[in-house]
């Protein structure tokens, strides 16, 4: 499944490098500022049915393999449609998210999550500086 998924800012990266409690603060500046996102990309979202609005969810920060720590951003869930025909289908909001944001044939492209992410990323660092900067006090 894919995911949107944001790191540490590098000025943020290279303090932490220096502190002991790293692998505690780290996740911690990530899932405070996690909200933040899903709250932007909740509001650029275009609405039909409200389900991939409503599927917007941040997972707990990881550390990957590199060291660093990422966080999160996904589409959760199915929507069940109706086909004309009367058979069901299951579509992943993930795949409906992509479909939006990269647009499909006969579909344009809607970068709603460029926006959502581009309008919030000044105040994610923020808020992982506040994190930090409350942390190592």
């Amino acid at each position: 499944m894919g995911a949107f998924s944001f790191s540490i800012p590098n000025e943020l990266q290279h303090k932490l490098s220096k502190i002991a409690n790293v692998d505690e603060i780290a996740p911690k500046m990530i899932d405070e500022a996690a909200p933040i996102a899903v709250k932007a990309i909740q509001a650029e979202t275009p609405v039909k049915t409200g389900a991939l609005k409503k599927s917007v969810r941040a997972k707990k920060a990881k550390k990957a393999k590199t060291g660093g720590y990422i966080g999160n951003i996904t589409f959760d869930g199915y929507e069940v449609k109706k086909l004309k025909n009367g058979r069901t289908v299951k579509v992943a909001n993930m795949q409906k998210a992509v479909s939006t944001q990269y647009g499909r044939k006969g579909q344009a492209a809607d970068p709603f999550i460029t926006r959502a992410i581009d309008g919030c990323s000044a105040e994610i660092g923020r808020k992982m500086k506040e994190v930090y900067e409350r942390e190592t006090k």
